[in-house]
Formats: structure tokens, sequence, C-alpha cells
């Protein structure tokens, strides 16, 4: 009789237990420990458990941010779905979280905040906060960080692009490159991805823009340059000298991302350019130069790519009668990529 009234109460106290208790038990079972998520049959525990999570809602918020602070890759990974499914109940939480000692839950809330801004979810509340990541002095936060500004659809995260690229790591560097350059991709008036709701980018912030990217372009780190290269095509036909400049550059890497770019915005040499590339030394030079050719050759698989000009460029068709002779010499290359580049781009061209 004990036993039975012991197991009763239990079954009461169970019953009686906060959602907030109940979500510090549930992300206590995705935590674990190692010898859990090694054991089988685990991932079927953090499944169910994330699910009640998820239904729990915002309630669970505080519990499940705690959790983001194991150094458990995995936990973070599973936690945030629920902390999406929460939507804008959320983005307060995590902005306090960025203000945490644990790199591990300051990293992961970052990842959270711009997987709500994927959502459509204004976390433009949590703007200070990020700004303030920036600065931190985990160069991934930094990084991080500059992802999550890119997501608030606003103007007033380019003044911490542009200091990025000055950061003492390069891989910040290279982000801050990189998302100057996705940010114009919409943002430009012109660009390519006309139907994107973002507003314009201003023509004074444009203008502040440009010079900052062609003076990052002296970065003695090769990544950074590719991504400073890959930026400038989304900033008009004023930046071609640079450009020009990049298809000498010692790195293979940035040689082609020069040439794509110097094809996106529409370089008047950009076919002679092409051609010349074909000859590179280096097989990522040859290998985009074919393709490139391929691409402006058809307008059609132009408007297919990622990475396209805009407004498309009229180019005319005897321009690509002088990249014959090397696109055949190209189709006999010794790497079968190029081969095949080359060989594709001159059925488009017609030969």
């Amino acid at each position: 009789m004990r036993v039975m009234m012991m197991g009763f109460l239990a079954l009461m106290v169970s019953g009686c237990e906060s959602p907030a208790e109940k979500a510090e038990q549930l992300v206590a079972r995705i935590v674990a420990t190692p010898a859990d998520w090694a054991r089988p049959g685990h991932k079927q525990t953090v499944i169910e458990a994330k699910d009640e999570l998820i239904k729990l809602g915002p309630a669970a918020l505080p519990a499940i941010i705690d959790g983001l602070g194991d150094d458990n890759r995995f936990v973070g990974m599973w936690l945030l779905e629920p902390i999406l499914a929460s939507g804008e109940s959320a983005v307060l939480p995590l902005a306090a979280a960025l203000t945490d000692a644990d790199v591990d839950r300051r990293r992961w809330a970052l990842f959270a905040i711009s997987g709500l801004a994927s959502k459509e979810i204004d976390i433009s509340a949590a703007l200070p906060a990020i700004q303030r990541c920036t600065r931190d002095e985990d160069s991934e936060i930094r990084a991080l960080s500059l992802m999550a500004i890119s997501s608030t659809k606003e103007d007033r995260g380019v003044p911490e692009f542009i200091s990025a690229l000055k950061d003492p790591d390069a891989h910040v560097r290279s982000e801050a490159a990189k998302w100057l350059g996705i940010v114009a991709t919409v943002r430009v008036p012109g660009a390519r991805l006309q139907d994107d709701p973002l507003p314009q980018l201003s023509e004074s912030v444009i203008a502040e823009i440009r010079p900052k990217l062609i003076a990052a372009f002296s970065d003695e780190s090769a990544i950074v340059r590719r991504e400073v290269v890959g930026a400038l095509s989304e900033y008009g036909p004023s930046v071609e000298p640079t450009l020009r400049e990049a298809m000498k550059d010692r790195d293979a890497e940035v040689r082609a991302a020069a040439l794509e770019s110097l094809a996106c915005i529409r370089s008047d040499g950009a076919v002679a350019e092409l051609i010349e590339g074909l000859g590179d030394p280096d097989i990522p030079v040859r290998l985009r130069s074919a393709k490139w050719l391929g691409m402006l050759a058809d307008p059609d698989t132009l408007l297919l790519s990622r990475r396209r000009p805009s407004p498309l460029p009229t180019i005319d068709p005897l321009a690509f009668e002088a990249a014959i002779d090397s696109l055949t010499t190209a189709s006999k290359d010794a790497h079968a990529g190029v081969r095949s580049a080359a060989s594709d781009a001159l059925k488009k061209i017609g030969r």
C-alpha cells in the first residue's frame, strides 16, 4: 500500500510541474552525457524531447537558452528548432544571451537570431546586442555577428561590415567582404535580384562602401582578396581597374574570381579577358574562363546562374568568334572539367 501511495504521489508531483520545470528536464535529456549520445536509441529520446519543447512554446526558452552553453555542438543543433518555433518571443532572450560569458551560448544565440530573421521575423530589437558582438574577443563570434547583422534588412549594419574589413582575423575580414557583396546583390539599384523585397541601398551608402572594398583588395590574405573581388562585381563598372589588377594576382582563385566579376559587370573587354584566361597555367582560371564564355554566349543559361550580371549584357555575337580557336584548344585540355566547359561553350556559340 505504501509503495502504491508513493507512486500515486509521484504522479501527482509530476503532473504539477511547471512548464519551465518540464523544459529543464527535457533539455537535460538532450544535453545528456557523451556516453548517452553514443548509446543506440538516444537519438529518438532527443527527438521526442525536442518535439515536447516545441509544444511548450516560449515558456521553454530560459531552459533552452541555458542548454546552448553545452560544449557538445549537437546539443545546440537540436535546440535551434524549438527556439525558431518560438518566433518573435525568442528575440529578446537571445539578445540577452549575447552578453553571456559562455562563448558557446553566444555563438548559438547568433545562429538562432539569424535563423529567426530567415523566417521573416523582426530581429531589430536584438541589433544593439549583435553590434556589440562585432567587437567580441572571439573571432568566430565577430564573424557570426556579421551574418546576423546582414539579415536585419537595415542600413545600420553597413558600418560594422566596413569596420570588419580591418579586423585582425582574416576569416572575419573575408566574411565582411562577402556580406558587403551579398547585401549589394539585392539592394544596389538595378541589382540582379530585382524581386527581393529588401529596400535599396542609398547612393551615398554605395559610394561609401565601394572605396573601402577597393582598398581591402590590398589585403595580405588571398581568401580576403577573393571575397573582395567577388563583392566588387556588385558595385558597377567603376571597379574595373581593381578587377583588372586582380587578374594579375599570384593566387589562382583570385584571378578566377576577377574574371567572373568582369563578366558580371559586363566589362567591354570581358570576352577578350576570358579568352586570355583560357591560357592561364592554373586549372581554376581556365575552367571558369571556359564556363563564363559559354554563359555569356547563352542568355538563358545566364539567367539561371546564381551570379549573373544585371541588367543582362548585350554582347555582339561576333565577339565570340575570336574565342573559337582558344576554346577548341581548351576542349583538349589535360583537365576533364576544362575540356567539358570548353566543349559546352563551343556548342552555345554555335560551333
